[in-house]
């Protein structure tokens, strides 16, 4: 315990100290600067049920989103507090109306946790997949507060299964109940005696939602006009944004839309010279002009379009896949899309799973990524990947009804 309360307070020191230097741990730093008084604040009403969400970041978000809907919907008297680790997740929800409070999740020691859990005093607790800290979870587990970790994956190299590991597996004692996703991840809490339940990953049930909601953009369709061959690049980096350059500049009859993981001004820069580079000419979203049409690139450059516009894709990109790993191909493959992805995908229990399935497709250069898009060009072969992912969705839905169904008994 020691040394876990050192790494803590080491951890913080050295946010503090990077806040001067990076942006992410400056709003890391400050958010947590200010939770306390938004905290003692915050006017607790005397809802029956108070329902706290606890997320990492906003890949989290959105495995919580349907959960979260979910409790608004079938609870009348509720109260919802989410709470965020990163300020990836934070910064881009806070101003969302999803929750009554928004908060970052205080630094995990002894006396933080206890505050935060006697002032909000949680009747039920959804830990999202992972982002254990031990003060936050006792304190919980010493209120007797239901605690349900869902969405959850575990993997045999993690330090629960290590002969040191002995704090984290007593983290997981403190859950009332464990979902986990497949199992494997069962397998594996059952050989250090933790019991679990396998509910499918609740993002299945966000994208089905999605995708069934109407959804028309009148500049991307004049962009694409009359255009068939359609990519849609999601979540790209620098270099998923180099090989499509590449790979694209080989072309004639095409457009590809990119919507790049991070829409600042350097990166969008970046972006135009990348195609420049390759004689393509780039139309940007929020500056799109009629004559742009004749352009073969459009930028969506603004947030919140992505997971809507796969389902104008005859192929889909999903970027990360050169870096720490890659991001929602969910979002894609509900429409039926076939996926290309980039070579770190296994962390990703989907991405794996849709790649034995010949659903997703993964390549490491620019002449790979032609190749795939000439395996692809086959209009049987489209159609068979579209009922193949389909059922494949329809088969993984349902998991949100499942862990509420659980957890609804400690409601009132």
């Amino acid at each position: 315990m020691t040394v876990y309360n050192f790494a803590i307070s080491l951890y913080g020191l050295i946010a503090r100290v990077a806040s001067l230097f990076s942006l992410k741990a400056r709003l890391w730093a400050v958010g947590r600067a200010k939770t306390e008084k938004r905290i003692r604040n915050f006017h607790v009403t005397a809802s029956k049920n108070r329902v706290w969400f606890h997320c990492s970041s906003l890949g989290e978000f959105e495995q919580a989103q349907p959960l979260i809907e979910k409790v608004k919907n079938e609870l009348e008297d509720c109260v919802i507090y989410l709470s965020f680790f990163s300020p990836s997740g934070y910064e881009q929800v806070k101003k969302k109306e999803v929750a009554d409070f928004i908060f970052y999740l205080p630094i995990d020691t002894q006396k933080n946790a206890a505050f935060l859990v006697e002032h909000l005093q949680p009747t039920l607790v959804f830990w999202t997949k992972y982002d254990f800290f031990y003060h936050h979870l006792n304190a919980l587990k010493e209120q007797k507060t239901p605690l349900v970790l869902y969405s959850a994956r575990f993997l045999s190299n993690q330090i629960f299964f290590k002969p040191w590991g002995y704090l984290h597996r007593e983290m997981l004692q403190t859950f009332t109940r464990i979902f986990v996703q497949d199992e494997n991840s069962k397998t594996l809490l059952n050989e250090i005696a933790i019991s679990s339940e396998i509910a499918a990953d609740t993002r299945f049930d966000r994208v089905v939602k999605l995708a069934n909601t109407e959804f028309k953009d009148e500049i991307v369709e004049q962009f694409i006009q009359q255009e068939k061959y359609i990519w849609i690049a999601g979540s790209t980096w620098e270099k998923d944004e180099e090989i499509l350059a590449e790979a694209f500049s080989t072309k004639e009859s095409f457009k590809l839309i990119i919507a790049p993981h991070q829409i600042d001004k350097p990166h969008l820069d970046s972006i135009e010279n990348h195609f420049k580079n390759h004689y393509l000419e780039v139309a940007f979203y929020t500056e799109f002009k009629a004559e742009d049409v004749s352009k073969k690139i459009l930028v969506i450059d603004n947030i919140g379009m992505l997971s809507k516009l796969y389902r104008y894709a005859k192929i889909c990109y999903v970027g990360g896949g050169f870096g720490a790993g890659i991001h929602n191909v969910l979002e894609a493959v509900v429409y039926g899309k076939p996926v290309v992805f980039g070579t770190h995908y296994h962390k990703s229990l989907e991405s794996v799973i849709l790649l034995k399935n010949s659903i997703a497709f993964s390549i490491s250069n620019s002449k790979e990524l032609l190749q795939t898009e000439s395996d692809l060009n086959n209009e049987n072969k489209l159609q068979s990947i579209e009922n193949t992912a389909l059922k494949y969705i329809k088969n993984n839905s349902g998991g949100t009804n499942k862990i509420f169904n659980y957890a609804k008994r400690f409601c009132k």
